[in-house]
């Protein structure tokens, strides 16, 4: 059951939001906060590199990165109303809503500031509040008690267990070489780039069979004059643990091209997407969205359809 010091706080962060340009009500308040503040839990748990806005909206389905922020006011409020009515948390609870950042950047934003004690702040002392907050957010152990309190549901844990990996690990190596259906895939992309999902623009070269340096290897890349695009293919017949690692092959592969750019003193951006012959698993769903991983089912069906 959710706590009563949610509720409060998000109808009094929806109520503030009327007097401004972007009001947003209650009811759709309440599911961002839902779901944001359990992302920024993992978030900080994980130890990993500051999300940015685009990855707390594509967590919670805002629809783009200026939404990404709607339920950190309330957010703020829950956690200082628990801090105020609670004695288990004795140092204090951290406001988390810190370790957000902008694309690009690596520190997090000076975000809101609706605090007595930091309304007659300077820039520079703000900013050390919020890199003390992203400090202690990160080193907080009781995040899982704050979302017990609030009955406030943790994200689901989407990685399979161990042994099943060890399973895919012992089988996937035998495959021989790559199917018809994968080549053919593969030409088609490189011909009918539009349709596959690949949008780009000016002088482009699309290459096969692209070797990194790691000695990876990339089904296609596509380098036009502004941006690469990779493609990662997994045909029809692939099982759901192959194309998990398709997802997964599709972060590797992004990180390559970036690595490769940045090598090359470029400025262009670079992004990778998943292609499957078939549709695509319904239960790997959530785990594309994540990771932000654009995907493109179903080609087979486009490949039979007559040129226009």
């Amino acid at each position: 059951m959710i706590n009563p010091i949610v509720e409060i706080a998000v109808r009094e962060s929806a109520e503030k939001s009327r007097q401004g340009p972007k009001p947003i009500s209650y009811e759709k308040l309440m599911p961002y906060v839902l779901k944001t503040l359990p992302f920024l839990v993992q978030c900080a748990q994980s130890k990993e590199e500051l999300p940015t806005y685009s990855d707390v909206s594509t967590a919670i389905g805002a629809g783009n990165a200026k939404n990404a922020n709607r339920g950190f006011g309330a957010i703020m409020t829950i956690l200082r109303m628990l801090e105020e009515r609670s004695d288990r948390f004795d140092a204090g609870i951290p406001d988390i809503t810190t370790i957000v950042r902008r694309k690009g950047k690596s520190q997090g934003g000076i975000g809101v500031f609706d605090r007595p004690e930091l309304m007659d702040a300077s820039e520079a002392q703000k900013r050390e509040w919020v890199d003390r907050q992203q400090v202690l957010s990160r080193r907080f152990r009781e995040w899982d008690q704050v979302l017990a309190i609030l009955g406030i549901t943790p994200m689901n844990n989407l990685m399979p267990p161990a042994e099943r990996l060890e399973a895919f690990a012992r089988t996937s190596g035998h495959a021989s070489g790559k199917s018809q259906e994968h080549q053919a895939i593969q030409d088609w992309i490189g011909a009918h780039l539009q349709a596959a999902g690949v949008d780009v623009e000016g002088n482009i070269v699309v290459h096969q069979e692209y070797l990194f340096w790691s000695l990876d290897r990339l089904d296609v890349i596509v380098k036009a004059d502004l941006e690469w695009v990779g493609v990662e293919v997994k045909p029809s017949g692939a099982s759901d643990d192959e194309v998990r690692k398709g997802i997964y092959q599709v972060v590797k592969y992004q990180a390559l091209l970036n690595a490769e750019l940045l090598i090359e003193g470029s400025p262009k951006s670079a992004r990778c997407i998943l292609v499957t012959g078939g549709p695509f698993p319904k239960t790997l769903w959530s785990v594309a969205k994540r990771l932000n991983i654009r995907v493109i089912e179903r080609v087979l069906d486009l490949m039979d359809r007559p040129a226009i």
